[in-house]
């Protein structure tokens, strides 16, 4: 046969889009063909034409141009064009080429190789890399709770974990203050969203905390929540659409779900979790609607620790849990003195023993309420206080106390200092004098700068070599920011509520903070701000000790605060000491109410620490950041050090990655380091759970990427033209992906190494190894080697692939009987639990057994491919 003839079928290498080329004429060197696919001629050099010759094998099925298949059964040439004879629907068939349909699958790896789509070596490994990575992460035990930008918390990550991993969960997070309720509601949601437990979740927040839920939320743990307020109502009204409909995380003001058109919208669009935060303060008819709109749903209710609020304010929270479960108030009261018995007894037990195992399970209210209290976790700084008199004749002028902080902050030159204030124009001020009179430049941050300011002030803060001493902050400051590496906190005013300041020390006594810090604070010792200093002090300890009796301190003697503040010395010293008296009986009160068998449930620590340490071992390997420095190189991103733990990430010329979340223009810092993503905001944290690093995975996994290749190998041992097959053979299940299942490998890929005679040497020779000796092959002499094994590749391939499938298929099997039986134990053990545990739903059950039968539909199907294949010819020696 001719290369080329009138009515020939070809593909463009360099425009795979245009589909099956045919042959219209032939001119001395010149071959023109036209491309069906949108109409277009192309001329080409005959010699050095950019195409592959398009020809189907025996039993291969095709199509024709009038839209009908039909299997290959024999091949005839006639004139140079080939003629097949088929079937089709079991009648016989003759299609010559020319009429075979101008669109050709080329998704197959080994339909890209004999067409001429090859990738290079690097892209193939970095396949293969990807896949591993992908299983790896489907296998971890935290899978969920890899990829937030918080302090590893066993408490935290624990009922992160716990909830985070049932179906529908409905609970009451009742954390004290500072012990990260919010984090562990962003926990569980990520953990249900990233295994595809819940698509649509709605969370209700007061008005004020709209903005910083928001930021909490895409800055810890990349969840990008759209704020369903008003406005975004009022512009989804003009298309006459649900506003609901039209987002998947949706955080919404509670004054909006006051307004009953919009319940019965959010209502309507329909979630698969809800949250409330700030539970204890909804009415009667706040209530009702959250049952509404979660009576299908997951529910999680952030709120005050149940002693707040009182035994009614707790209850009714539980009865919106489970109005089965919770129905009398009554019973509720005196079944938990029953379980104050059952926690004594769980008190005398070994924290890791099977009698308490029992006791947990059985008893209490574990399953529907978390409450961990500072006093069973450990890991607290100690908090120092000094008060600074200003001198006789001062005033508590606000330029006295900016010469007072400069001089403060010289005597501290090495150590950095959060300085809080009220309101922004105090941040201002204060900046502007110590600028003007001391020439000192500070970062500030308050609630007139953006998000993105914020960040960078917050950097500037942090960054040891060129950053700022000194930042200036508003109450904002209290917003749930990380600055614990600052060792000074200046208060240059006072708030009047307990639970105020307590926010405000908290941002460096945070748990896992090691060591102390100081808080400052200066005034006239005759000034109202020195009195309330010293009531905070000697009434309750609240600088140097946690305060968790602000609420209900206020409750009893808030109305007489300011009275006392502005009357004489003994008429205010009477008021510390009966504030210290009721600070010592509600502290008192507490302790004597601690549940200690809720403590334990609330977090085991055994296994709390061991996911814990699984996230740790996981951050202290090297393959993400391996896998991500060549992925960003393969897509064309450019990457530069900005210092040892951060990087700066760009697109570059070549990039080929669109719509990669986390990328600006402008450059993006990064980091593979929790510590520095700690300290650095601007800083985003790479994990595999990043949407950046999922972004790639699947770009690399579920498209074409490195799916078919061509390698040189030197190796003088073996004969020159010797050639081998490398291929990877996955199962994916179709279904998954809604399942929550693994989107692609329910197992491993089955790895093949033959040789030309299609014996396996895949236990002989490791991918490693073959990498270590393969060497670039240019696309030409690659299409010329594709040209010449054409027949052998695709008998090889076909003799062996049934083998793989043949092994996968076991493989899939198994895996099912694994992940079904485990399910069947969960379902048993639970049902056997409700006969003693009311806590546990029917609901609960009912989903688990809804999910094995979906499971067992998704694990009987499992489809067969070639994932990748890579051609390797020996070269026979160095200079070859």
């Amino acid at each position: 046969m001719s290369d080329f003839a009138i009515g020939q079928r070809w593909l463009s290498e360099t425009e795979i889009e245009l589909g099956l080329g045919i042959v219209t004429g032939i001119s001395g060197r010149q071959v023109s063909l036209l491309f069906p696919a949108n109409g277009e001629e192309r001329a080409y050099a005959a010699q050095q034409a950019p195409l592959t010759r398009h020809s189907l094998d025996l039993d291969e099925e095709a199509q024709h141009a009038d839209g009908w298949s039909f299997t290959v059964r024999k091949v005839d040439e006639q004139s140079g064009v080939l003629v097949y004879h088929g079937e089709k629907d079991g009648q016989p068939v003759q299609v010559p080429e020319t009429q075979l349909h101008f669109q050709v699958q080329l998704s197959s790896p080994l339909n890209r190789l004999l067409a001429g789509q090859f990738d290079r070596v690097s892209h193939f490994n970095l396949r293969q890399q990807a896949s591993a990575s992908m299983r790896d992460w489907l296998e971890h035990p935290a899978r969920g709770l890899l990829g937030a930008r918080i302090e590893l918390l066993p408490h935290q990550i624990y009922i992160g974990h716990t909830v985070g991993g049932r179906a529908f969960p409905r609970v009451l997070l009742a954390d004290e203050v500072g012990l990260g309720k919010t984090i562990e509601a962003g926990l569980i949601m990520q953990s249900q969203l990233l295994n595809a437990q819940a698509q649509r979740v709605l969370v209700r927040v007061p008005d004020p905390l709209l903005h910083q839920w928001m930021i909490e939320l895409r800055r810890r743990f990349n969840l990008m929540f759209t704020i369903v307020d008003q406005s975004f109502c009022e512009a989804a009204a003009e298309s006459e659409e649900n506003p609901f409909n039209q987002v998947q995380l949706a955080l919404c003001p509670a004054s909006l779900l006051e307004q009953d058109k919009h319940v019965a919208a959010a209502q309507e669009a329909g979630w698969d979790l809800v949250v409330v935060d700030e539970a204890h303060q909804l009415t009667a008819p706040q209530r009702s609607v959250v049952q509404q709109l979660s009576h299908e749903a997951g529910l999680l209710l952030l709120t005050a620790t149940p002693d707040q609020g009182g035994a009614d304010s707790h209850f009714e929270q539980l009865h919106l849990l489970d109005p089965d479960r919770f129905h009398s108030l009554e019973a509720f009261v005196a079944e938990q003195e029953k379980y104050q018995q059952v926690a004594d007894q769980a008190a005398d037990l070994d924290e890791n023993s099977e009698a308490l195992n029992e006791l947990l399970d059985e008893h209490g209210t574990g399953r529907v309420l978390m409450r961990n209290t500072r006093a069973n976790i450990t890991g607290f700084p100690q908090r120092r206080y000094q008060f600074y008199p200003l001198t006789s004749g001062d005033d508590d002028g606000l330029q006295r106390k900016v010469e007072w902080l400069h001089n403060l902050a010289r005597s501290h030159s090495n150590d950095k200092i959060l300085v809080i204030m009220q309101t922004q124009a105090d941040v201002e001020e204060v900046a502007a004098l110590l600028r003007i009179h001391y020439g000192r430049h500070s970062a500030l941050f308050h609630e007139g700068m953006s998000l993105l300011e914020r960040d960078r002030s917050a950097a500037f803060f942090a960054d040891d070599e060129d950053g700022a001493q000194l930042l200036l902050s508003s109450e904002i400051g209290g917003e749930g920011r990380n600055f614990q590496f600052a060792r000074h906190l200046v208060m240059l005013d006072l708030p009047t509520h307990p639970d105020k300041l307590e926010q405000r020390i908290g941002r460096l006594d945070r748990i896992g903070q090691l060591q102390a810090f100081d808080i400052h604070l200066a005034a006239s010792p005759e000034s109202r701000e020195a009195r309330l200093a010293r009531w905070y002090d000697e009434g309750m300890q609240a600088f140097t000790q946690p305060n968790a009796t602000g609420h209900r301190l206020m409750q009893q003697l808030g109305d007489d605060l300011e009275t006392a503040l502005a009357a004489d010395t003994a008429t205010f010293d009477a008021f510390i000491s009966r504030t210290a008296n009721e600070v010592a009986a509600i502290r008192s009160h507490l302790a004597a109410g601690r549940d200690r068998l809720l403590e334990l449930n609330s977090c085991r620590m055994q296994p709390a620490q061991a996911l814990c340490q699984a996230i740790e071992e996981s951050e202290h390997r090297t393959e993400l950041a391996s896998f991500m420095f060549a992925f960003w190189d393969q897509f064309g991103v450019q990457v530069e050090d900005k210092d040892d733990q951060r990087l700066i990430i760009k697109p570059g010329q070549n990039f080929a990655a669109n719509g990669l979340p986390g990328l600006d223009e402008e450059g993006s810092v990064v980091t593979f380091d929790r510590v520095t993503a700690l300290r650095y905001d601007d800083a985003q944290f790479l994990t595999w759970e990043h949407p950046q690093v999922l972004t790639a995975l699947d770009l690399v996994i579920c498209d074409n990427h490195g799916s078919a290749c061509v390698g040189i190998l030197k190796n003088k041992a073996l004969p020159a033209g010797h050639w081998f097959i490398e291929m990877h053979v996955r199962a994916s299940l179709p279904q998954a992906p809604a399942l929550g299942l693994e989107k692609l490998y329910p197992c491993a890929p089955v790895r093949l190494l033959l040789d030309s005679q299609g014996r396996n040497l895949n236990q002989k020779i490791t991918a490693d190894t073959l990498n270590k000796q393969l060497h670039f092959v240019n696309k030409k002499s690659a299409a010329q080697m594709i040209k010449a094994l054409r027949k052998p590749l695709q008998a090889v391939v076909k003799q062996t692939l049934p083998e793989a499938e043949s092994v996968l298929q076991q493989q899939c099997a198994d895996a099912a009987a694994r992940r079904l039986q485990g399910l069947e134990n969960e379902i048993e053990r639970l049902q056997h639990l409700q006969t003693r545990n009311p806590s546990i739903r029917d609901e609960e059950i009912e989903a688990l057994q809804l999910q094995q039968a979906s499971w067992k539909k998704a694990f009987a199907a499992p489809q067969i491919s070639i994932d990748s294949i890579r051609v390797i010819v020996n070269a026979g020696t160095e200079g070859g």
